[in-house]
């Protein structure tokens, strides 16, 4: 079974994405300790693999327009408010959450 979709993967490829990828996570490693996230192995898999890369796809809900996401865990950090995250989502959710991407919104 294929890990991913052949569209899904097309727009992986489009961002900077190829099999294999493995990136330095140091930087976001630090940031996510300093705010005092923990940092599963699947994190540090997932930003090794997807860490930086700017997803661009098609909207949701309005046809022919695009929409997008960042992998990129200081800005999500940083600007989703950490705290928010640990409080709010983890406690929704009953797990402790480590904030690992960051909408993006053009205008």
């Amino acid at each position: 079974m294929p890990r991913f979709s052949t569209k899904t993967q097309s727009l992986l490829i489009k961002a900077g994405w190829q099999e294999g990828r493995k990136i330095d996570t140091t930087g976001y490693e630090q940031v996510l300790r300093e705010e005092e996230f923990e940092i599963p192995t699947c994190v540090k898999a997932l930003l090794q693999e997807f860490g930086g890369l700017r997803i661009v796809h098609p909207h949701a809900k309005v046809p022919g327009e695009t929409d997008d996401f960042i992998f990129e865990a200081v800005k999500a950090t940083y600007q989703s408010l950490a705290d928010w995250v640990k409080g709010n989502y983890s406690h929704r959710v009953g797990k402790k959450l480590c904030s690992v991407f960051e909408p993006v919104m053009l205008i």
